[in-house]
């Protein structure tokens, strides 16, 4: 028996320009601009299981994929600093 395992590793570089906000109202619109730019860098690794080519082969009852993975946004400007493990499995239906 011999599933599909798979590692990922993945860089992100995100860049949001500033808002621009008009109107004709006379409230200071600017202010809502204010702070708008962000700024984000993130790193993902993880890694995955499969068991469908073994299922395929009638060698597994179920078809599963599970993963693990860890993200971390290390840096950023106007943007929260953050990092968690997410973990999860779904199940294919093959009709």
């Amino acid at each position: 028996m011999e599933g599909v395992g798979s590692l990922l590793a993945v860089y992100k570089f995100g860049y949001k320009w500033e808002n621009h906000v008009s109107g004709d109202k006379g409230f200071d619109y600017q202010s809502l601009e204010e702070e708008t730019n962000a700024m984000e860098q993130v790193y993902i690794i993880g890694l995955q299981y499969s068991t469908i080519p073994m299922y395929l082969k009638n060698e597994f009852p179920v078809p599963i994929v599970a993963f693990i993975g860890y993200r971390n946004r290390f840096a950023g400007e106007n943007a929260l600093v953050s990092e968690y493990i997410e973990c999860g499995h779904s199940g294919v239906f093959l009709i």
